[in-house]
């Protein structure tokens, strides 16, 4: 069933693909190519892991990925057709501006919450070095139980100034893409910027988000490229070619930076390492259906594990006052550990059971699709488009959907609501507007 599920992902891909008009941005396409990839690896590891994919797996991957493609067709036909031509009288002209003063301040609060932090996590998790703390908090926190749960807690001043610091590190990243591609040149400040920003994602042991920054970083660069056109000029292969030059240079010093972070990976060979964070979910996954009947909700919270930090902020309000977890183990096969990662898929099954598989995909694809039509429309020349900003984030939830549910767990989340709010304050300090009546 395995290799049956990689020849239709494969077709499914270039039917998204072509029918799509060769948009690579796209939603379907984006999500099809996150579960294609892992695939690719579980088949390579299949006789390793002992993976024989059975066809409750494959209908809720296979399933899953054509439902949410065939969603965002249909969203995509009615945006088209509902999409309008405004004439203007008036010509308005943005420019980013980012003075010394107001940059220097941006800096001053992300050094403030960089420092902040590594008193935290040496409070919380003491050890000889930081690079020490940091790992020992992250393990604590890759464990968190309903009894560490609360100590693991950052302040909320802390957590205030942490999530202006990755807000700021986007809109600084798109600044620095439209610098790079307008201008040909980068402005010191904004690059200092956006390097504080993946310094200070990783100053809790996760490589995740300095990931989903650079990653959002190459989707600015390649809307505004598209942008440029009118969204008629295609990626040359020369182009292709260097972007996937990035992404491979990327992922093969991902084991090097987890060493950087105090963990312990020199027991893994390259290969190994790189299959457990690309293609083991679906061996996951799989274990994880043959094991249990759906829906679970062992903590009687709507949503435990799909709507996480909307049940801790909000919980109280609706009677839960128990500490919600993720409720991911560990996986081993054969004396190889496999993670505790299983797909976004998990989260929807865990519950909601296969019902919620489906009402998810469909919710999660018709936001997408609308949130990139949004992004098509935008036309304003130097101005900074929270659609584009939105959609940084969710493109690369849906690459990353394969991994587990960053859709849900990064987009339907207060601290999310907190970033585009972020956003749009930044966005009226260093977006000047000016309007010139047509003659």
């Amino acid at each position: 069933m395995l290799g049956v599920l990689l020849v239709l992902l494969v077709v499914l891909l270039i039917v998204n693909y072509v029918f799509g008009k060769r948009e690579f941005l796209s939603p379907a396409f984006l999500f099809t190519l996150g579960f294609l990839v892992s695939v690719v690896w579980a088949y390579a590891f299949k006789d390793k892991w002992g993976l024989q994919l059975h066809i409750e797996t494959f209908w809720v991957i296979f399933g899953g990925v054509t439902l949410f493609s065939i969603v965002a067709a249909i969203v995509n036909i009615f945006f088209t057709k509902g999409s309008l031509t405004i004439e203007r009288k008036l010509d308005d002209h943005y420019e980013t501006s980012v003075s010394r003063t107001g940059g220097m301040i941006v800096i001053g609060i992300m050094l403030l919450s960089i420092i902040y932090t590594i008193i935290e996590v040496q409070r919380i998790a003491p050890s000889a070095s930081i690079m020490e703390s940091i790992y020992e908090y992250r393990m604590q926190t890759t464990n968190i139980t309903t009894d560490n749960a609360s100590s693991l807690v950052l302040p909320k001043l802390l957590a205030l100034l942490r999530n202006f610091t990755d807000a700021a590190g986007y809109f600084f990243a798109y600044i620095l893409a439209s610098d790079l591609f307008k201008k040909k040149r980068i402005n010191v400040i904004v690059l200092v910027i956006t390097i504080l920003s993946l310094i200070n994602g990783m100053l809790l042991g996760s490589r995740t988000g300095a990931f989903m920054l650079l990653l959002s970083f190459m989707i600015f660069l390649y809307i505004m490229y598209r942008a440029s056109s009118q969204w008629k000029k295609h990626l040359s292969w020369k182009m292709l070619g260097l972007i996937a030059l990035f992404f491979v240079i990327v992922i093969f010093t991902f084991q090097s930076f987890a060493g950087i972070l105090g963990r312990e990976v020199d027991s893994f060979s390259k290969a190994n390492y790189l299959a457990i964070y690309f293609g083991a979910e679906i061996k996951n996954l799989d274990t994880f259906i043959q094991a249990h009947q759906f829906p679970i909700r062992p903590q009687g919270t709507f949503g435990a594990q799909t709507f996480l930090e909307f049940n801790r902020t909000f919980g109280k309000f609706f009677g839960s006052h128990a500490t919600v977890i993720l409720d991911l183990p560990f996986q081993n096969i054969n004396g190889l550990s496999l993670g505790n990662v299983y797909t976004t898929f998990y989260a929807f099954l865990y519950d909601f059971g296969y019902k919620g598989v489906v009402v998810l995909v469909m919710l999660m694809s018709s936001v997408s699709q609308f949130i990139f039509g949004k992004v098509r429309q935008f036309s304003r020349q130097g101005d900074i488009s929270i659609y584009a900003l939105i959609y940084g984030r969710i493109a690369v939830c849906l690459i990353l959907s394969f991994f587990s549910d960053k859709f849900y767990e990064g987009i339907f989340a207060i601290t999310f609501i907190k970033t585009v709010i972020w956003w749009i304050i930044l966005r009226w300090v260093f977006v000047r507007h000016t309007v010139e009546v047509q003659k």
